[in-house]
Order: structure tokens, then sequence, then C-alpha cells
């Protein structure tokens, strides 16, 4: 027996979940993807965790959940040769108050440059979220850069999403599933 839609929790709800039930203060893009449903980059990118590039712990030494479920579970194993950097993170100290706090969460997204380009980019009227990404990439839209100065990966379409749906969420963008169109509320945005 159905009682009616289950409610699908906000993005933001989902990142401070996932922050605050992080098995041994261990975070993995898997767990991320696979029990909270977002983009791990996405809190990478807040300053709310911070990768793990040495040392990369096994899933069997901070009690991951998705033991032996998970396919990815031997890349951690100590002798694997794959490249395990930056796949795992811990919480930063902000990460660990937006646990508490998920107001942080939608304040750090909203000070994105990237969420002030969609909203300006928005202003010119209604896009679909595969425009919006081309147009992304086209312009060569990082995330930021690396210790070293590099540019990072460009945002993923997940975790692009992800800004979208927190943006709505907030009050700042409308969603028309029908139309399949984001749009700006009220002109001005954050």
């Amino acid at each position: 027996m159905c009682d009616g839609p289950v409610a699908i929790p906000s993005p933001i709800e989902r990142i401070r979940v996932h922050l605050a039930n992080l098995p041994g203060d261990i975070g993995c893009r898997h767990l991320a993807r696979d029990r909270d449903g977002f983009d791990a980059r996405l809190i990478v990118l807040l300053g709310l965790a911070k990768p793990i590039v040495q040392k990369v712990p096994a899933c069997v030494s901070h009690g991951c959940p998705l033991r032996g479920t998970c396919a990815f579970e031997p890349d951690f194993d100590p002798e694997a040769s794959r490249n395990k950097s930056g796949v795992k993170y811990r919480p930063t100290p902000d990460g660990m108050v937006a646990a508490g706090d998920p107001s942080l969460i939608g304040e750090r997204v909203v000070a994105l440059p990237l969420a002030a380009w969609v909203m300006t980019l928005l202003r010119t009227g209604p896009i679909s979220p595969f425009s919006l990404h081309a147009g992304l990439h086209g312009i060569g839209f990082g995330v930021g850069l690396d210790a070293s100065g590099a540019p990072l990966e460009p945002i993923s379409r997940p975790a692009l999403g992800q800004i979208i749906e927190t943006l709505a969420a907030l009050g700042h963008v409308a969603i028309d599933d029908i139309a399949g169109t984001f749009a700006l509320i009220d002109g001005d945005g954050p």
C-alpha cells in the first residue's frame, strides 16, 4: 500500500546527511553517489571536504557501509595499483559545521563563481540543462585550481545539476520539468 509520493530530500539535506554520517569521518565519491545521491566533487568545491591524496585508507579500515557490495572496494586495497588519490576525503571544519547547520551549504553554493555565472546566463531567459552545461564547457569554466595552480577538471553534469537544484530550493531558480528548462526567479538572483 502506497501512502502517496515520497519526498526526495533537497541537495542541501542530502549533503548535510552525508557529512553527518561519514563512516570513520571518511567519505568517498562512491558512497556519496550510491548512498546519498550526489556528486561528492561538489562538497570539495564548497570547501566542506578535503580530498585524501596520500595514504588513502582501505574501505574496511573506516567501516564503509558499502563494503561487500561496492565494485570499487578492491581499488582501495593497500596492494592495489590503481590511482586512489582524491576519491576519498575528510570533512573540513566547515564540513563538520555544515553537518549540523545546513544553511552553510546553501550560503556556499550561492557564493560559488559558478552560481553567479549560472544566474547571469539565466538573466537572458530560460535554458535547458544541456545548453547550460555546453555553455559552461564552451567558455572553459573550470571549478578552480589545484595546489600547483593547474586547472581542476570541469564541473560534472551531476554537480552542476545539484547547484541548480540548490538554487531552486533557495528560491532563486525555477525548474520547469515539462519544458525541461531552468529560469531565474524575480530577475536579480543572489
